[in-house]
């Protein structure tokens, strides 16, 4: 399982990063995100932030109140 994981993370930085400083910095952004205040557009940021660390780090992510489906506000999960 775990090498699957990391093959999903490989893969969607190779297809989401041009390079390494843009990695950097969306990671960075990741992170600021995660410190929110209680506000609404506060909490969606860090709610996105969540989903693309999920998937940064080979899990499938999703937001399930977001896509439509209901449920929780960010699902990771391993196949």
């Amino acid at each position: 399982m775990g090498a699957q994981q990391a093959i999903a993370s490989v893969e969607y930085m190779a297809a989401t990063f041009p390079n390494a400083a843009t990695l950097k910095l969306r990671v960075q952004s990741m992170v600021d995100a995660l410190d929110f205040d209680p506000d609404q557009q506060s909490a969606d940021a860090a709610e996105a932030a969540m989903r693309d660390l999920g998937l940064l780090l080979g899990f499938v992510a999703t937001r399930p109140e977001k896509e439509g489906s209901g449920g929780p506000d960010v699902c990771w999960g391993l196949s």
